[in-house]
């Protein structure tokens, strides 16, 4: 496992503070590019649910996409 997590981290720089503060790490490698692709998914996750809350579930509650190929339609236009 450690060696998996070795691969991943290239650099781990350990910068120095003002004043009493602790010092601050800085990691380079492959780690806060996954951390940044999770933060971005869950975003769009987020917008994704929001607009699905607010247009297709009242639209389909409403009968005003009534068949079957109008919903796959509008359903592949959110993905």
């Amino acid at each position: 496992m450690m060696l998996i997590v070795r691969d991943l981290i290239q650099t781990v720089m350990m910068c120095k503070t003002r004043g009493r503060q602790p010092a601050s790490l800085q990691v380079h490698g492959d780690i806060p590019t996954i951390m940044g692709y999770l933060e971005v998914i869950d975003m769009i996750e987020q917008r994704y649910l929001a607009s699905a809350k607010t247009e297709v579930i009242p639209r389909l509650v409403s009968v005003e996409i009534d068949t079957a190929a109008r919903r796959k339609r509008l359903f592949y236009e959110y993905l």
